[in-house]
């Protein structure tokens, strides 16, 4: 039997009509978004299902949505009666993993995005903002910044991405010089501030206060937090890492590339879109994705 993984996607896959396909098919999806909307106290369903992108933009809506969206479409893994070996959450993503390997109960994964979501939106104040750059190896781009104090590299996508984020400016004008850069492709982020910065340090501070005092459970599988690419099953591991990531950098590729080592042979990105499933394409060729839902 192949062993199985799940990937799990972050803030900028949000889009109106995510998680309406499972939600169809799923009672026990239903279920979950109508205890997500009672927990939170607003009809998150309208916006996730009807609402138009500008809706889903905020980052204190943004991160519930995604996180109840990836909850929703775990209800599908689990009814496809799948071992999962190991998981690993995208930045935001993170938190439906951590769901996934029975670390953080449905309860305290909507409170703490919904927490998240609003301290992190708090502490940089919607000065900033983030981009891909496509085409280029993360040393180049780390050399290419160095005249930008205030953009720093928050993402290793991939081989040919890197995100970086900060200050909105500063932001604009590093922008301006990659798309001058020959092969190069510049795309901005549908975020609202400078993720993965040091413009985090407040919400850093905050969420660490959140995640002390929530309960924690020993994991069912492997998990790969973004900050140290390495699989873990310690929870004081789990909860350091879950602090540090806010204004620490997602490994994204080194995580990823955990999963060729650990002879995982299939993955389910559980969640809206086929970001990940991109993403792993241009990492390694050994891990396969498998669709949730056959056409």
């Amino acid at each position: 039997m192949s062993k199985v993984g799940l990937v799990f996607p972050g803030q900028g896959s949000q889009a109106p009509g995510m998680g309406y396909e499972v939600f169809e098919r799923l009672d026990a999806a239903k279920e979950l978004l109508s205890r997500a909307e009672e927990i939170l106290g607003f009809e998150l369903g309208k916006i996730m299902f009807s609402g138009q992108p500008a809706d889903l933009k905020p980052t204190e809506i943004a991160q519930p949505a995604l996180f109840v969206c990836s909850a929703m479409y775990l209800e599908r893994v689990k009814a496809l009666g799948e071992t999962v070996e190991v998981v690993a959450g995208h930045s935001l993503g993170e938190y439906s993993a951590l769901y996934a390997a029975g670390v953080l109960s449905f309860k305290d994964g909507v409170r703490l995005t919904r927490k998240r979501g609003m301290a992190m939106s708090k502490s940089s104040g919607s000065s900033g903002g983030m981009a891909a750059i496509l085409g280029m190896p993360v040393e180049k781009v780390e050399e290419a910044l160095s005249p930008f104090e205030k953009v720093n590299v928050a993402n290793e996508n991939s081989r040919v991405q890197t995100v970086i984020s900060g200050e909105r400016e500063q932001l604009r004008k590093s922008c301006e010089m990659f798309q001058q850069v020959p092969g190069v492709k510049v795309v901005k982020l549908q975020v609202s501030d400078a993720f993965h910065t040091p413009y985090m340090a407040n919400a850093r501070e905050e969420m660490q206060r959140e995640i002390a005092r929530s309960a924690f459970h020993f994991p069912a599988c492997w998990v790969i937090p973004n900050v140290t690419a390495r699989p873990t099953k310690s929870i004081e591991e789990i909860k350091a890492a879950l602090v540090d990531q806010i204004t620490g950098r997602v490994r994204w590729m080194e995580s990823f590339l955990q999963f060729k080592e650990m002879g995982i042979e299939r993955v389910f990105e559980v969640g809206h879109g086929k970001v990940l499933k991109r993403l792993g394409m241009t990492i390694t060729t050994k891990v396969k994705f498998s669709p949730l839902f056959s056409k």
